[in-house]
C-alpha cells in the first residue's frame, strides 16, 4: 500500500471525527512515512509497520467515542474537576529529571559535541593539507618528494572529504538524538 493510498483510506475512515482532529491525525500519519523514507524503507515497508488503516481509525474512533459520550446524570459527580496532569507529580519529574540530566547526561553530551568537533576540525585539516603540500612544492625538491608530496596531498584531501561527509551524517543523527532526548523529558514531564 502506498502513501496516498493508506492516507486515503485513513482519512474516509476517519470522517466521523473533526475536521482538526482528523487533519492532526493525518499529519502524524504523514510525517511516519517521510521519516520512514529519509531513512531508507519504501512506502509498503512503512505502511506495513504502521499497521491496517481500519484499526489505526477504529482506536482514534473509540477514542472518540468515549469523549463524546453524553454527561453523567449526578450534578455533584459533574462538579468535580477532572485534571489531565498532577502538578506536584510533574513539578516532581521536572527536579528529578533536572538532577539526573545534570549528573549522567550532560557530561557525557558536551563530551561527544567535543568529539563532534574534533571531528570537523580533523576535517578540516585534511582539507586544507594539500594546500600546505602544494606551498611546499615551490622550493626545489627531488623527483621521490614530488611524488611522495602529491601523493600525500591527494589522499588526505580524498580522507578529509570522507570524513566531512561522514561527519555531517553524525550530526544529523546527534541532532535527531537529543531532540528525541528532550521529547521523551517532556513526555515524562506530561506523564505520558
Amino acid at each position: 500500500m502506498t502513501r496516498r493510498e493508506f492516507i486515503r483510506e485513513l482519512d474516509q475512515l476517519l470522517s466521523e471525527l473533526p475536521d482538526k482532529e482528523r487533519l492532526d491525525i493525518l499529519a502524524d500519519y504523514t510525517e511516519h512515512f517521510l521519516t520512514g523514507i529519509q531513512e531508507g524503507k519504501n512506502e509498503e515497508e512503512i505502511a506495513a509497520e504502521l499497521g491496517s488503516p481500519v484499526h489505526i481509525a477504529s482506536k482514534y474512533l473509540s477514542a472518540y467515542q468515549q469523549v463524546k459520550r453524553p454527561p453523567l446524570e449526578n450534578p455533584i459527580v459533574q462538579q468535580i474537576p477532572v485534571q489531565t496532569a498532577n502538578p506536584t507529580r510533574a513539578f516532581l519529574v521536572t527536579v528529578a529529571l533536572i538532577f539526573f540530566n545534570l549528573i549522567f547526561v550532560l557530561g557525557p553530551y558536551f563530551g561527544l559535541v567535543g568529539i563532534l568537533m574534533g571531528i570537523y576540525a580533523g576535517a578540516l585539516s585534511l582539507l586544507l593539507s594539500p594546500v600546505i603540500l602544494f606551498a611546499s612544492l615551490a622550493a626545489p625538491v627531488t623527483e621521490e618528494v614530488w611524488g611522495f608530496t602529491i601523493f600525500g596531498s591527494l589522499a588526505a584531501g580524498g580522507l578529509g572529504i570522507l570524513l566531512a561527509i561522514g561527519s555531517f551524517y553524525v550530526t544529523k543523527w546527534f541532532f535527531r538524538a537529543t531532540v528525541a532526548y528532550l521529547k521523551l523529558n517532556m513526555k515524562l514531564i506530561r506523564g505520558e
